[in-house]
This record gives C-alpha cells, structure tokens and sequence, in this order.
C-alpha cells in the first residue's frame, strides 16, 4: 500500500512542473507578439492614439522648428532698432582699399615773385587770409620801376611831339613852303619816337604794370612812379608769407604762396601687386577721422596713376582730385582711399549687419508670420558693406537687415548654446 502511494506521488509531481512550465511559455509569447504588434496606447480607454503620447511621428522636427523661431514684440523692435527689408539685387562693388595723403592742387597754387628789385613799404595780408582776384597784397617801392615809368614818359613825350612836328612840316610842304627832304625827315624821327614808345610799354608790361596805370599817377607824385602792388591772381589762402615790411626783395624770391583749396589733390599709395587693378577714371571714396567722432568722407575720381614705381618703396601713385568747399580736407592729412574696381550684377544683395555667424554657419533672420526665423545661408562675394546671398534667401522675402545681433542673442537664451 505504501509503495502505491510513493509511485503516484513520484509521477504526478513531475507531469505538474511540466503543466506549469508549458503554460508560462505560451503566456510570455502572447505578452511579446502583442508588444511587437500593437501601438502603445498612451492611457487611452479606447485604444485610440493619442497625439500628445511621447513618441509621436514628427515630434523632433516640430521642435527643431521651434527653436528657431524669435519673438519680439512691437516695443522690443521699436526700442533696439530692428530694421526688416525685402531681400532685392543689385549691384556689388569690388574695391581696393589703399593709404593716401592730401596734397595741394598744384595746378591752383601760386608763387608770387616780385618783378621788380625794391623794398617792401606795406604788408596786408598774412598767412591764413583769403583773397580775391586783383586783391593788394603788399607794395614795394623800386627804383626800377620808376626808371622804367620815367623812360615811357620820355619816350610818349617824344612821340607827342614827332606827331605835333610831322603835321606842321606837311602843311609846309603842301604850301611849297618847305621841301620834301623835311616831309622825309620828319616822318622817320615819327617812327622812331613810336618804336622807343613801344619799347618803354612792352618794359612796363614785362614787369606787370600796364601803361594805362601810370596815368593814375599824378605828376607831382614822385613816390607812385616807384610804387608796386603784388596782386593776387586768383580767389584763394595764403598759405605761406615770406615778406615784411622794410625787407628788399627781388625776382628770385618767393614773397607769397596762394592755394585755392576748394579742391585738392588725393596721392593713393599703390602697391606692385595692386597697380594692374588701378587705372584713369577710377571712383574714389576717401575717409578719415572726424572731429565729432563720425569719419569724414567724400569722393572723386582718379586722373593721374604714374607710370613708374619709387624705387625706394616699390610704390607708385594714383592722383584723386575732390572738392574741399567746407575746407575739411587740409593738405598733409592722411587718409584711406576705397577705389571701386568693378562691379557686379548679384540677384540678393544684404548689408554685412544682418548676417549672424551662429556655430559656424551665416545666418540671417527671415520674417515669418509674427516671428524671425533663423536660417542658414550660403554666402558669395562681398566687401566692406554688403554680400551675396548664393542661396538660403530669395528676392522678395523679408529679413532682418538691422538689429539682427539683438535676435541672435534673443535665440541664445531660448536654446542655451554658446558661441566660441
């Protein structure tokens, strides 16, 4: 009897353990097809998606978009400044950034020298005074002069009386008064008194006083026969005086130098590997220091590029004339002279602000709906103030040409990256 039992026992427990196994194996392999099959749910009662559940498809790209997007609101882009354009072509300048100097217009200075030896007796003008044209300046006194006023003097009294002499003889001969031979004679003492008499004026004019001046000249005024008046020969500053009162001075010395300094010249210094870019004709924009912190600028057009290089230096130099009306551009100020050397046709030009470096990469900000949009942009040629846009941004799309930093920063503290 208790065999029976044992052997029962020992078979039961066995067939039992092999029940039990058989059944965890099918129930763990329905668990695993259903999670392989079937979505998650996301607590939903009815088994129905849920588009807020974590794993949505799309989910990474709708943030990646977010993040970036700007906001400003009307005040913010009022009070930085945010300035929004069209995106449009136009013309990109190549240019060529050189040093230069003011110099003066040498074709509109002058050095006035007297004509006459003699000794200043008047000086009105001084370094720094403006003139106009036939303005007095200074006067000497010269005994030269009144030597040679004295000889045209003579010489037109002579001629006064050969002509009052040759009427007298005519009426003579033609009465048969007189012979012919003193007709003869009387008409070539004529010519010789008109020769000498052109002799003495062309003196006059050669030392620049004109032979209608000395009329002006009373004959008991001894002192204006010697008087000489350096004039001024045009509107312009005296910029050097070399004459004072009680010097003598003669045609070796310059007494005055005059400037007209509403225009002057710009010398560029150009380098050998610069000078097959440079040529006549060129535009020219020049820019230095102002006095009230903004630079100074203007500009103009070369018309003179040397034909030789210094030896010295290995330098040659491209002449810019510019109007100076305002006087700002003094001769002797250094200068930096940007000569447009060509010129291009781009279908997207932007200024060089708006453009943002952003983990290496150039962006801009792109206006969309009521946000700014950060986006990448391949960029072409470019100079100091703008570039071309190859791709990224088309004509006619609105972005951020002024105040883009202030966007870029706003991105900086929605997304936590840094710039290095």
């Amino acid at each position: 009897m208790h065999k029976i039992i044992l052997i029962t026992v020992s078979i039961v427990l066995p067939l039992g353990l092999l029940g039990g196994a058989g059944a965890a194996y099918v129930w763990l392999t329905q668990g695993q097809t259903k999670s392989a099959v079937d979505p998650p749910t996301g607590g939903s009662d009815d088994g129905t998606h849920d588009p807020d559940a974590a794993g949505h498809p799309g989910e990474e790209g709708h943030h990646e978009h977010a993040e970036n997007l700007v906001k400003l609101s009307e005040e913010a882009i009022r009070e930085f400044g945010v300035q929004v354009l069209q995106a449009s072509g136009g013309k990109l300048e190549r240019t060529l950034k050189l040093p230069g100097e003011i110099v003066l217009n040498a074709d509109r200075v002058a050095h006035l020298v007297p004509r006459v030896a003699g000794m200043v007796s008047e000086v009105r003008k001084n370094a720094g005074d403006k003139v106009e044209a036939g303005e007095v300046m200074a006067v000497m006194e010269s005994r030269e002069l009144a030597e040679a006023r004295a000889a045209d003097l003579a010489a037109e009294a002579r001629l006064r009386l050969a002509e009052t002499n040759f009427t007298r003889v005519e009426k003579l001969v033609q009465s048969k008064i007189a012979p012919e031979q003193e007709l003869h004679d009387a008409r070539q003492k004529l010519e010789e008194a008109r020769i000498q008499h052109r002799e003495t004026e062309a003196k006059l004019e050669a030392l620049g006083i004109p032979h209608d001046q000395l009329a002006t000249a009373s004959d008991d005024d001894s002192g204006g026969f010697s008087r000489y008046e350096i004039k001024a020969p045009f509107p312009a500053t005296v910029v050097e005086k070399r004459i004072t009162r009680g010097e003598v001075h003669d045609s070796s010395s310059d007494v005055f130098v005059l400037a007209d300094l509403s225009t002057v010249w710009v010398d560029i210094t150009v380098y050998s590997q610069d000078a097959a870019r440079v040529r006549e004709g060129l535009k020219v924009r020049l820019s230095a220091p102002g006095s009230n912190g903004q630079p100074a600028r203007a500009e103009g057009r070369i018309f003179y590029v040397s034909p030789i290089m210094r030896e010295s230096t290995r330098t040659g130099v491209a002449r810019a004339v510019i109007t100076n009306d305002n006087h700002l551009w003094k001769p002797g100020l250094f200068v930096t002279a940007e000569i447009i050397t060509d010129q291009e046709d781009v279908d997207v030009l932007v200024p060089n602000d708006a453009i943002q470096m952003i983990e290496n990469q150039a962006v801009l900000f792109v206006a969309e709906n009521d946000a700014f949009e950060k986006r990448p942009v391949v960029l072409g040629r470019e100079n100091d103030v703008y570039s071309q846009v190859v791709s990224g941004l088309k004509p006619g799309e609105r972005y951020v040409a002024r105040g883009a930093f202030i966007l870029k920063a706003e991105l900086g503290k929605g997304t936590g990256e840094h710039e290095h």
